[in-house]
């Protein structure tokens, strides 16, 4: 029997909380756009990653070792573990709202002062990082000019710093004082989270460790997933046509109304290391003749699948809001502490209950407030 366990990382303790709040009246930056900045050091290059440039006359992987089935969908984890022993498995926040694990988990950090003054403390080092790497490529892409490739990193770094700057100059995060002021934060801010390299992620397999080299290789070798997951549907008729819900009338992922890969718009579906340009694969939902049928569907009915505006759009629109709302609703339940039963006078047998542990996911989260490790690692 496999079991799940989870961990979440959190950064070392607050050394002083205000240094890290934006100043009164200061001017918030926002991310980076790839622009050429004021000073002329030549940013005017898209940011392609290092990878990228360096495989460009690599062979194309035209296949990927995509998965097919409900039973690896259900248990992204154990498949995963499977396929890649020694490795630390962890979940991303997916498409199917803020009330996900990882997202609920992170809300939680988020609610909780002396957890939330950690993550102000972790906004902090990573832009220190990011300032480091940014002015190290700075150097080296004055020295040379014609090196597309620092150009790139440095392209990247200073975004980086820029996105996270963003999010330790947002005011807002600094009004945060209990779960539902949390979660209307955490959820107006995924895609800049994201964007800064700050999503959570949640170990769901910590490799056992029989020794150093074990250890090494758990510590260096990770694989990370997410799903979109969950159907939303409209009503035919009046302007809206029955294809926005798809071959089968399901309907489409959720978040996924408006793309044209419709292998990912009508099947739900987990990417396994989407970062990875070479590697990243996904599990379908279905087998492997629906997701087929779910491009094909697509392709025949392009003209009907992308309304700029009009009933359609509007339909889909608003299911989105809809899901969106009952999200919401459910990640302050989910991040809610539950009060704890009171004891009685016939108890004889007393178990202490740890206020950092709690369960998530079919997994154990347990929460050292002195450690860097617990349960949501917030290293993007």
């Amino acid at each position: 029997m496999l079991t799940l366990k989870t961990h979440r990382i959190l950064p070392p303790k607050l050394t002083s909380l205000k240094q890290h709040q934006p100043e009164k009246n200061k001017t918030v930056q926002t991310p980076d756009t790839g622009k050429a900045n004021a000073g002329g050091k030549g940013l005017s290059l898209p940011a392609v990653p290092a990878k990228q440039l360096k495989a460009a006359n690599a062979v194309i992987q035209m296949e990927k070792a995509d998965i097919y089935g409900s039973a690896a969908f259900a248990n992204p984890a154990a498949t995963l573990a499977t396929k890649y022993p020694q490795a630390l498995i962890k979940e991303e926040p997916g498409s199917q709202g803020i009330d996900g694990d990882p997202d609920v988990e992170m809300i939680k950090v988020l609610a909780g002062e002396k957890t939330r003054d950690k993550f102000f403390t972790f906004i902090f080092e990573r832009l220190q990082q990011a300032e480091a790497d940014y002015k190290k490529y700075s150097e080296a892409f004055t020295d040379n000019s014609e090196d597309e490739g620092i150009q790139t990193l440095m392209n990247e770094a200073n975004g980086r710093v820029q996105k996270i700057k963003a999010i330790q100059e947002n005011s807002d995060l600094y009004k945060i004082n209990d779960v539902t002021s949390a979660a209307n934060w955490y959820k107006a801010n995924t895609l800049a989270l994201s964007k800064a390299g700050l999503s959570p992620k949640l170990i769901r397999i910590k490799p056992a460790s029989s020794g150093a080299a074990s250890a090494s290789a758990a510590k260096t070798d990770a694989h990370d997933f997410h799903r979109d997951a969950g159907y939303l549907k409209v009503t035919a008729g009046g302007g809206v046509s029955a294809d926005l819900n798809g071959p089968s009338s399901k309907g489409w992922v959720r978040g996924h109304s408006g793309i044209d890969n419709y292998a990912h718009r009508f099947v739900e579906h987990i990417h396994v290391d989407k970062d990875d340009h070479e590697n990243r694969f996904e599990i379908y939902n279905a087998d492997k003749s629906v997701v087929d049928a779910a491009r094909a569907f697509g392709n025949s009915k392009k003209a009907s699948l992308h309304p700029k505006s009009g009933a359609g759009f509007d339909a889909m629109a608003a299911e989105e809001g809809t899901a969106g709302a009952a999200s919401l609703a459910s990640a302050i339940a989910k991040a809610t502490p539950k009060p704890k039963p009171t004891a009685t006078a016939t108890t004889t047998t007393t178990t202490a209950v740890d206020d950092s542990s709690s369960s998530t996911g079919g997994g154990t989260t347990t929460t050292d407030a002195d450690a860097s490790e617990s349960d949501t690692d917030t290293t993007g």
